[in-house]
């Protein structure tokens, strides 16, 4: 049986509300990246919705 995670993060988890802290969100989304790399590399199936990142 295969596994599958649902890894959902939303466009204002992924960017900042405040423009000064807009370079923390190259930052954020690497550590977002990784993980999903991890669990990629654990064998487990990743779904996201990109609609979710359409809203931002």
């Amino acid at each position: 049986m295969s596994r599958i995670a649902v890894y959902a993060i939303g466009g204002n988890a992924l960017s900042s509300p405040n423009p000064e802290k807009e370079d923390k969100s190259a930052e954020v989304l690497a550590h977002v990246m990784s993980d999903v790399i991890d669990l990629l590399e654990a064998g487990w199936g990743v779904v996201y919705s990109p609609t979710a990142m359409a809203h931002k």
